[in-house]
């Protein structure tokens, strides 16, 4: 499993099927959803990939009502890596981060950085 840290390094030579999420306290919604990315990814022969954030948006946006971490980080990256997930992304949450439009983070990151396919 490929960890980056960021989503600013070069383009990736091959699409991605990409979910994002914060997976704290991975629970069975979460398994669902990693699931269905490693059926979809290998129906469509890409490589299956996490986006996560690390802090919680919560502690950035509210830091005073801050949900307790349920789960590390590593926990997270041993998770991801018992199902499958070949990429993962942790996204520093942050200022300029959440100042990303909706639309460029669809097409400049997702698209265009991660290579990731509807």
């Amino acid at each position: 499993m490929q960890i980056f840290r960021g989503i600013h390094h070069p383009r990736l030579a091959e699409a991605c099927a990409v979910t994002i999420g914060n997976f704290d306290g991975v629970h069975i919604g979460h398994l669902a959803l990693i699931e269905k990315l490693i059926a979809e990814s290998k129906k469509r022969k890409l490589t299956p990939a996490v986006m996560t954030f690390e802090p919680h948006p919560k502690e950035f946006f509210i830091p005073e009502n801050a949900p307790s971490r349920l789960t590390t980080l590593r926990e997270k990256l041993e998770f991801f890596l018992g199902y499958g997930i070949e990429k993962v992304f942790v996204c520093a949450f942050n200022q300029k981060f959440s100042n990303i439009s909706s639309e460029a983070f669809m097409h400049q990151i997702l698209r265009e950085q991660l290579k990731a396919e509807e």
